[in-house]
């Protein structure tokens, strides 16, 4: 997907999960592992963003210790559809990896969701969001 207007280049952190896994911390646990990693592969910053109706993913967002920079309009999305407006949140990587390793505790306790022999799927950056 191409953004313009200051998203070109930035690195996307984003979850989907099936509803029956909602709510049960699987989101929040594998974003922080996923900022804790950018933070070592030296990636300053990250980017998320949903529609501004989404209450859970944004609360993930809030509970990373995201802040909520701007809203704007989807550009794959057409004029008039619902859910057309969207909140964009950044996080700063290494500020918060450097908190994590200061404080001794893991910046993640990702959950034994998947074993060692699965994979995890690929979405293609040219679908649009649902």
């Amino acid at each position: 997907m191409t953004f313009s207007g200051g998203l070109e280049g930035q690195v996307e952190i984003l979850w989907r999960l099936r509803h029956d896994a909602w709510g049960q911390g699987y989101a929040t646990e594998a974003a922080r592992a996923c900022i804790a990693h950018a933070a070592k592969l030296g990636i300053p910053e990250l980017v998320a963003f949903t529609f501004v109706g989404n209450g859970r993913s944004r609360r993930v967002m809030q509970k990373l210790g995201m802040t909520c920079v701007g809203e704007f309009d989807h550009p794959a999305l057409p004029e008039g559809h619902p859910r057309l407006r969207h909140a964009l949140y950044r996080i700063r990587t290494m500020k918060k990896y450097a908190t994590c390793q200061r404080s001794r505790t893991s910046p993640f306790r990702l959950r034994n969701h998947f074993n060692s022999n699965s994979t995890v799927p690929r979405i293609s950056s040219d679908a649009a969001p649902t």
